[in-house]
């Protein structure tokens, strides 16, 4: 069903994109053939990727993911020139200009998304924090390990996070896409991740599409530790620390929201300063009832380009990307470290690695 519905979804787009723009563009058949002869593999982007993105060559995915990116930057530019028309005449070169402009945008995005992540560095301030030396944390997040990136591009992402010596280092979900029999490998690179209190990990949704009870047991063996609606009690620069992790598996549910945050925080000292990990920022304004002072989320990838960034701002509760807080709890969402291979595209949002510090006050 969800296949059929992409497709059907996407072939709205494309028709529409075809009708009032690959038409009306005043360049001959053959060249306008050309055009859509290279959007119609976006129509079955999702498909390639979800059932063969583990076997085909990098370039074929590239080639369709590509294609997904360029339907997309057309289709809002498409749209937003129609709107223009109600009231203006539009110049017959405006779609020309529109067409090089959108497979420039295209170009960039997917080659901005291919790069190393950037240190993003965030301070927090708070009178809970007493040490006289600040509480330093890293964070990781959708790293897509097996579609988006490989074990290389990991090894990187982990050097130049340790340089940063931190106090925590929290990796909130989507780590990989694929199971542990092909990945395993690669994944044990995390082993040499060094943080003066640890490495911590809480799973995702993509982790519950890849044979999730195996990586537990996978990251178990390897000595890592995954938190699953639990929390550790932790002493930092002299500090008592409560970590949280919660795990919803594929998807969110907000019925279920109070049941998983009871059952994290269950046992938890009420004296010690609450972190909460967890893949979906959804949950920050009931975990802010349970005295967590900062969640740490991902899953938004920063909402990629526009217009996709409007649909997941709206799918998730509001929560996109940057800093939030509601009364005392904070909440930051990161663009994520990496992206997911079904769409490999960046155009105001960049992979990060965050650097949070939380000082006194």
């Amino acid at each position: 069903m969800f296949f059929i519905v992409s497709f059907l979804f996407l072939g709205l787009i494309f028709g529409y994109v075809e009708w009032r723009f690959v038409s009306l563009l005043m360049w001959p058949f053959w060249i306008k053939g050309i055009i859509t002869l290279s959007l119609l593999p976006a129509l079955f982007n999702l498909w390639i990727i979800l059932l063969y993105g583990n076997t085909l060559p990098s370039w074929v995915l590239k080639l369709f993911s590509g294609s997904l990116v360029l339907l997309v930057f057309l289709f809002a530019a498409t749209f937003l020139t129609d709107m223009t028309r109600l009231f203006i005449t539009v110049s017959t070169i405006l779609p020309k200009i529109i067409f090089f402009l959108c497979v420039g945008l295209s170009i960039f995005s997917v080659w901005n998304a291919a790069q190393l992540p950037y240190i993003k560095k965030i301070t927090i301030e708070t009178p809970l924090w007493q040490s006289k030396m600040p509480l330093k944390i890293v964070q990781l997040t959708d790293l897509h390990i097996g579609q988006g990136f490989d074990g290389v591009w990991l090894q990187k992402v982990i050097d130049k996070t340790n340089k940063l010596n931190p106090d925590l280092i929290l990796i909130t979900g989507d780590l990989i896409d694929n199971s542990p029999k092909e990945l395993g490998e690669e994944m044990k690179r995390l082993l040499s991740l060094k943080a003066k209190g640890g490495v911590y990990i809480v799973f995702g949704n993509h982790e519950a599409y890849h044979q999730e009870n195996l990586w537990r047991e996978f990251f178990k063996e390897i000595g890592l530790t995954v938190l699953q609606n639990e929390n550790i009690s932790l002493t930092v620069n002299g500090q008592k620390i409560v970590l949280g992790g919660i795990d919803f598996g594929a998807n969110y549910r907000e019925k279920e929201a109070d049941k998983f945050l009871q059952k994290t925080f269950n046992g938890a000292d009420e004296m010690a300063l609450r972190l909460l990990l967890a893949h979906h920022p959804h949950v920050f304004k009931k975990a802010s009832q349970y005295n967590v002072f900062l969640q740490l989320s991902g899953h938004t990838h920063g909402g990629m380009i526009f217009p996709v960034n409007l649909i997941v701002k709206l799918s998730n509760k509001g929560f996109l990307r940057g800093l939030y807080k509601n009364k005392e709890s904070f909440l930051y969402v990161s663009d994520g470290t990496g992206l997911w291979g079904g769409f490999p595209a960046r155009f105001g949002s960049f992979n990060e690695i965050t650097l949070i510090d939380i000082v006194g006050k």
